[in-house]
């Protein structure tokens, strides 16, 4: 059995960017890992506390929220692609930001990049 070197999957996270082919749909699980500056100690998300990724095409023009409230313990939350979601993104290139909505509103990354393929 042999590995099909210049396969790229999808998605995937290349280069800091996460990319996928155009009408793919699929499920991402991000991580959102926060630590208490003055203490160290991870924040524990509580259940009324929310996380949203925000996604824009080249225009800035809103393409896809993502919202997630009663985050778990792992701190996992899934962004799922379907069919309907992934009809509003064609090929070209979006940011995504990401907040935290709790206690405080904190971004937890700002303009990241993803990118939609053509596959043939």
């Amino acid at each position: 059995m042999g590995n099909i070197i210049t396969a790229k999957q999808s998605p995937r996270i290349e280069d800091g960017i996460l990319k996928w082919y155009e009408g793919d749909t699929f499920s991402f699980v991000f991580a959102i890992n926060r630590t208490d500056k003055d203490t160290g100690e991870p924040i524990i998300f509580m259940p009324e506390d929310t996380v949203i990724f925000e996604f824009s095409n080249e225009f800035n023009q809103l393409i896809q929220v993502f919202s997630y409230n009663n985050i778990p313990l792992d701190n996992k939350v899934r962004l799922d692609f379907n069919e309907d979601v992934s009809r509003k993104f064609r090929i070209g290139k979006y940011k995504y930001s990401i907040k935290y909505n709790g206690i405080n509103t904190v971004t937890l990354g700002a303009c990241n990049k993803a990118e939609v393929e053509k596959c043939r």
